[in-house]
Parts: C-alpha cells; sequence; structure tokens
C-alpha cells in the first residue's frame, strides 16, 4: 500500500484472508486497508487515475506503463479486484463485520452494476443488523445508543435514495416476465413495489420500542420523533 501498488495489496490481502480467516475469522482482515481500498476505487483523484508523463504515456500510480487507459491501481481500473476481494475471498468466508458489510454496499453503489440498487440495501441493512440490532450495549450505554441513532438515521437516508433505483429494477423484471408471458404468482422472480417508507418506518419503530425506556428522556430522543416524521410526510 505505501508504494502505491493497491492492485498487489488487494490480492494480498485476499490471500491473508484465505489463510488465516477459518482460524482468525473477520480479525483475518485488515479493515483499513480494505476500506482504503474501497475509497481509491469510489473516490480516485484525476492525479491517481492519469499520470501522464513526460514521453506522452500514461503511468500507474506506482510509475508502470499502462498504456492510455485507467491505472490498475485505482478507480475503474482496481473495480474488478476489489470486487473479487469480496464476492469471492471475504464474503464466503465472513459475515460477522458490519465494517465489512458497509465498504461492500458503498463499493455497489459507486458501481451501479446488474441489481446493484438490490445488493447495495442488502449489505447496508446487514451492517445495520450486525452494528445496532445484534449489539445489546445500544441499549445500556448512552454513548453507543447516540452513535447508533446516527447509523439509523445514515440507514432511513439509504432507504430513501436507493429506493428509485430498486424500483427500476422491479419494473424492468415485471416487464420481461409479461414478454415471457409469465404469470405473476409470487415466484418466477416477481417482486412488488419497493415501499421504502414502510421499511423505514418499521426500522425506526423498532429501534425506539427497544430503547424507549432507558433512553426515552435523552435530548437525541427528538431526532428520532421528527425521523419518523420526515418519513410519515414523505412521499
Amino acid at each position: 500500500m505505501e508504494v502505491g501498488e493497491f492492485s498487489e495489496a488487494c490480492r494480498a490481502l485476499g490471500r491473508v484472508v484465505e489463510e488465516l480467516s477459518e482460524k482468525q475469522g473477520a480479525s483475518s482482515v485488515d479493515l483499513d486497508i480494505l476500506e482504503c481500498l474501497v475509497e481509491l476505487v469510489v473516490k480516485p483523484t484525476t492525479e491517481q487515475e492519469f499520470i501522464v508523463e513526460d514521453d506522452g504515456n500514461t503511468a500507474t500510480p506506482s510509475g508502470g506503463k499502462a498504456g492510455n487507459g485507467p491505472s490498475p491501481d485505482v478507480g475503474h481500473g482496481l473495480y474488478p479486484r476489489v470486487a473479487d476481494l469480496f464476492t469471492r475471498v471475504i464474503l464466503p468466508r465472513i459475515s460477522s463485520s458490519p465494517r465489512i458489510f458497509r465498504a461492500y454496499g458503498k463499493l455497489l453503489v459507486w458501481h451501479k452494476g446488474p441489481r446493484w440498487a438490490d445488493e447495495a440495501l442488502d449489505a447496508y441493512m446487514s451492517a445495520y443488523k450486525l452494528s445496532v440490532v445484534d449489539d445489546e450495549n445500544v441499549e445500556t450505554d448512552v454513548e453507543r445508543w447516540r452513535t447508533a441513532v446516527t447509523e439509523l438515521e445514515d440507514l432511513v437516508q439509504l432507504l430513501r435514495i436507493l429506493a428509485p433505483s430498486i424500483n427500476s429494477t422491479v419494473e424492468d423484471s415485471k416487464r420481461n416476465e409479461a414478454g415471457k408471458n409469465v404469470v405473476a404468482s409470487g415466484l418466477e422472480g416477481h417482486r412488488s413495489e419497493f415501499k421504502w417508507q414502510f421499511h423505514a418506518r418499521s426500522v425506526v419503530r423498532s429501534f425506539m420500542g427497544r430503547t424507549k425506556t432507558t433512553f426515552g428522556d435523552e435530548p437525541e430522543w427528538e431526532k428520532l420523533d421528527q425521523l419518523l416524521q420526515d418519513i410519515k410526510s414523505a412521499s
């Protein structure tokens, strides 16, 4: 990572996880490195994407020639390696780290490939479940609860943002089914419209019901009341 060989660092991280995950679980993943690799994909600077040398050729950030295409060490050039790291190496072995799921969701939102919105939502919901729903400290530790309130607000915002893309996928699916003369029966991949308000309201109410006894008098509780009102008034 320090010398800019990010594609190679991605491969190396994958090998570490393959070798150690059975015994060490989520601790086999260097989360700081993983998140850094995702950032290099989703937020590369122009200088990182293309470094033009004096001879007019394009070089990678580490100095290697890259023809006239994007560097394999950032942005679109690095994406396939990072995506493979998640789908082939990490996620089949590790399902207990919210940071891993958040990083994967961020990668999916950037890429916007087929079914990206569905998969991104699944990743972020998994992160929320692991971080908030499964954490008993949320019910007793006020600082942890305050952090969870922020995570909940972020999740609701994400539901709102992803809903149009999810519903676009639903409409495409319906059109494909109609073209194949498939009878919508709840099977054959048929789906109904994604109502983000319903899901958001359910998640917020569940969190409030779980923590009201302990933290109902905290100033931040007003944020939760306002969040519910914003969901109800959203079109």
